[in-house]
């Protein structure tokens, strides 16, 4: 299973046991996919969609067929699971970036606020303990620790 593109603002999901094409789309012709990813565990797709002028976040099952429900609430694009694929990031319109749980299947928790004015280039660092982002509007790295003694105690070895 892979994810291709057809460079028009397309994604449809590429593998054995499909259509005549090899390819399942994501979405209707009257609506654009883009910006797919895989969970970390290969287990599921969330992907930006674009319908009726509003774009939105899905998650469906990553195997051809399967439901997809809408993850965000009114507007989400930019979606990154956690390296552990415990939560799914997303941004909102005004560049807000928030979360939520992924509670199994493709069910997932409330929406939970995290950081604004962010945008499209941010990261999840490997052990969720902070994000990598550049802020919007400006030129300038932005790191944000939210763990920073927990994960010096880590990495510093205790002094005896």
């Amino acid at each position: 299973m892979r994810l291709v593109g057809d460079g028009f603002s397309n994604i449809a999901v590429q593998g054995a046991g499909l259509n005549a094409t090899g390819a399942e789309l994501l979405a209707s012709s009257s609506e654009a996919v883009r910006e797919g990813v895989v969970s970390p565990d290969g287990h599921y797709l969330a992907y930006s969609l674009t319908a009726g002028g509003t774009n939105n976040i899905y998650v469906k099952p990553a195997e051809p067929g399967g439901n997809r429900e809408i993850v965000s609430n009114g507007s989400g694009h930019q979606s990154r699971w956690s390296p552990s694929g415990r939560h799914l990031y997303y941004l909102t319109a005004g560049s807000k970036l928030v979360k939520k749980e992924h509670l199994g299947n493709i069910t997932f928790g409330p929406e939970i606020f995290v950081l604004d004015n962010v945008s499209e280039s941010y990261s999840i660092w490997p052990d969720e303990s902070g994000i990598l982002v550049e802020a919007a509007r400006t030129d300038r790295q932005v790191w944000l620790e939210t763990n920073l003694v927990e994960r010096l105690k880590r990495i510093v070895p205790p002094i005896e």
